[in-house]
């Protein structure tokens, strides 16, 4: 098991522990699907975890990517809109400040490549449109 993967496990699980403290019911998804976590209610959930980050041109982020990859008949990657069509919420985890972000996965739906760089508590210096999903439980409550 890669370092990658032992982060994206340790998301599912702080994700599930939350979700359980506020009255929600998860379950780990067993077969290969986009969702991570689906509740009692069908809401299926895709969870991404990060470390800060540091470049030479900033410091102290996060970022959480969404690729689509596929390869065509000849062995060659080829880029494939990431659709999230069994999706219904990404949860991002920023592991060091322990803030979650939870987003409807339609405002990540239909995009080739996306990340989203997300500043460590200290370094916040203009507001993010992440902000908007800052522990927003309360949004799993309302459905699909």
């Amino acid at each position: 098991m890669n370092n990658s993967m032992i982060i994206g496990k340790a998301g599912e699980l702080r994700v599930m522990s939350e979700l359980l403290l506020r009255g929600f019911f998860p379950s780990l998804m067993l077969e290969i699907s986009e969702a991570d976590i689906i509740l009692t209610n069908g809401i299926r959930i895709q969870v991404k975890s990060s470390f800060l980050h540091h470049s030479k041109t900033a410091k102290n982020y996060y970022s959480f990517s969404f690729r689509g990859w596929k390869r065509d008949i000849t062995g060659k990657r080829k880029q494939e809109k990431h659709e999230l069509k069994n999706v219904d919420f990404i949860i991002l985890w920023a592991i060091k400040d322990n803030i979650f972000f939870i987003i409807p996965a339609e405002k990540i739906r239909r995009r080739y490549s996306w990340s989203i760089g997300y500043a460590h508590l200290s370094q916040r210096k203009k507001k993010s449109w992440l902000l908007e999903y800052e522990n927003k439980w309360d949004l799993l409550s309302q459905g699909r």
